[in-house]
């Protein structure tokens, strides 16, 4: 036969074939792994069945029922060890699982509170006309009451009164960012006639 025949489509089934014989070896060697654990088994569940039936049936079989008992009592910690471990590993999955929600709800509460400000500029800002709007950002940047009035076409009772309400306005927001980092203080004399 000459090699030089062999094509590389003929390589490629022999490696198949090699592959398909050596596949049902394994198929076959697992069958009987399994049949032969099924077997053992069957006999030493029987053996067992027997035995304790024979050191029941014994009239001197007290030396045989406790051995049995012993079995069933070392086999009892082993269980309670396994039923442990179980509840152990249900508990951590819980407490894993309770503070991956905790941090979500931390993320929730996060955004709940963003969307709030969100929610509160939006309702500000819907309440205050255009006019008064551009008024009261000239007044915060610390424009007088003329050149208020003259910019936005109102009078000067209005803009002095837009301007008042600025100044307080960031006083307040001073008041509330000493109290966010110094915690609840008192009112000042000042605050208190104001």
């Amino acid at each position: 036969m000459d090699i030089s025949a062999v094509s590389l489509r003929d390589g490629v089934l022999l490696i198949a074939s090699l592959f398909a014989v050596y596949f049902v070896f394994q198929v076959l060697r697992l069958k009987k792994m399994t049949a032969a654990r099924k077997r053992s088994a069957a006999l030493s569940r029987d053996e067992s069945e027997q035995a304790t039936s024979v050191a029941f049936n014994e009239p001197f079989g007290a030396a045989a029922r406790s051995k049995v008992r012993d079995d069933e009592a070392s086999a009892a910690p082993a269980e309670s060890t396994q039923r442990r471990f179980e509840e152990q590993m249900q508990r951590f999955g819980m407490e894993s699982e309770f503070q991956r929600m905790q941090q979500e709800l931390i993320g929730m509460r996060r955004e709940l509170a963003t969307l709030r400000e969100d929610l509160d500029r939006l309702n500000a800002a819907r309440s205050v006309s255009p006019l008064y709007s551009e008024a009261m950002s000239l007044a915060e940047r610390g424009h007088d009451a003329a050149g208020i009035a003259g910019r936005c076409g109102i009078s000067i009772a209005e803009a002095e009164l837009v301007a008042a309400l600025a100044r307080n306005r960031g006083e307040f927001r001073d008041i509330e960012e000493t109290e966010d980092m110094y915690g609840r203080q008192e009112p000042t004399d000042d605050q208190r006639a104001a």
